[in-house]
């Protein structure tokens, strides 16, 4: 009869355990979905900075070679 007492009070605990890996879990995949959104947005910044850097300075070459002619 004890034997069953610690037998279901383990079982117990073993299910709040996995119930709380299964937050910290949930919690992990959520910082990782935030994350490699943040690193998409932060990629897309790039690329747009450079695309802005990449019109400026074909305008300043345009312009250079307009007054060269």
């Amino acid at each position: 009869m004890n034997q069953d007492k610690e037998l279901l009070s383990t079982i117990h605990a073993l299910q709040k355990e996995l119930q709380q890996e299964k937050e910290n879990r949930a919690y992990m995949q959520k910082d990782m979905d935030e994350l490699r959104s943040a690193l998409l947005q932060s990629e897309q910044v790039k690329q747009n900075l450079i695309d802005q850097l990449e019109k400026k300075v074909d305008l300043i070459l345009t312009l250079i070679q307009k007054g060269d002619a």
